[in-house]
């Protein structure tokens, strides 16, 4: 049904749809926006409560049978989130199969080293974007020396 109504309201309010959206989008953005997330980032990161001092890592640790429980709880969320057509192709069809699934999928994430890689990426990838100029420049690869080149001699 969507599939039908969709491309009619395009048709007819699409420009509308796209001014709204830059609008929304400039907004998002602007500098008084920025400045807000900025505040409330350092005010969770600094709490006034804790009298301005990074927030401490005192939160009592999970049991390892509370880590199990999220952890297969993940499993069963993306476990219903992987398309039908999909799991059935690659894993098969029964419920087993499919958390089977989940879990290949979940597994590289299990790894704290490389959720900090992952993470400290993306966060290059933003900064990058937003402001170029602070992004390192590549060093070029395998360059060839060039030989000085010898003024031309002036034919008289």
């Amino acid at each position: 049904f969507i599939f039908y109504i969709f491309p009619l309201i395009n048709a007819l309010a699409g420009v509308a749809i796209d001014r709204t959206l830059v609008k929304v989008v400039r907004f998002l953005i602007s500098e008084h926006q920025i400045a807000m997330y900025l505040e409330i980032l350092a005010n969770n990161l600094w709490k006034p409560e804790n009298g301005g001092k990074f927030k401490s890592g005192n939160r009592p640790y999970k049991t390892l049978e509370q880590q199990k429980m999220l952890k297969d709880d993940a499993e069963e969320l993306v476990a219903e989130l992987l398309p039908y057509v999909a799991t059935k192709f690659f894993y098969g069809l029964s419920e087993q199969e499919r958390v089977l699934a989940a879990q290949r999928i979940l597994e590289p994430f299990e790894n704290r080293q490389l959720n900090k890689h992952l993470v400290y990426n993306v966060i290059d990838a933003i900064v990058g974007k937003i402001a170029p100029e602070l992004k390192e420049p590549k060093e070029p690869k395998h360059q060839q020396p060039q030989e000085p080149q010898q003024p031309a001699q002036q034919v008289q």
